[in-house]
């Protein structure tokens, strides 16, 4: 029996999901710092929602609340963009399994985390 990593997929099948995330970080002062990270997710696309592909947990296409308001979401990833997969690959052809699909997210945000980092 085939591990589960180690079954093949369909790029096709699978998108990246640009998300940005607001801190609900509260440094004592009583007034939160506004603050962004930008976080990747895998994703499965079912109608027009976007569900993250290992927790299946489905991802907010975007934050309605404004700055000032009193009403701001924080530490919720909203959607920012959405790309296929096979945008990342180089033979759409070529079946991937879901180690390379981890690897690729996790090399993804650790990059994005490297860029901020001064």
């Amino acid at each position: 029996m085939k591990n589960i990593f180690e079954k093949r997929y369909n790029p096709k099948k699978f998108f990246l999901v640009t998300t940005e995330i607001i801190s609900g970080y509260n440094n004592g002062s009583g007034a939160r710092p506004l603050k962004s990270i930008t976080q990747y997710y895998l994703a499965t696309k079912k109608g027009e929602e976007f569900y993250e592909l290992f927790f299946k947990v489905k991802l907010q296409k975007k934050n309605s609340s404004k700055v000032g308001s009193r009403f701001l979401q924080f530490d919720i990833p909203f959607i920012t963009r959405v790309e296929p997969m096979t945008d990342y690959v180089k033979n759409e052809k070529e079946k991937i399994t879901l180690e390379d699909l981890f690897y690729f997210i996790t090399d993804m945000n650790i990059k994005a985390r490297l860029k901020n980092v001064k």
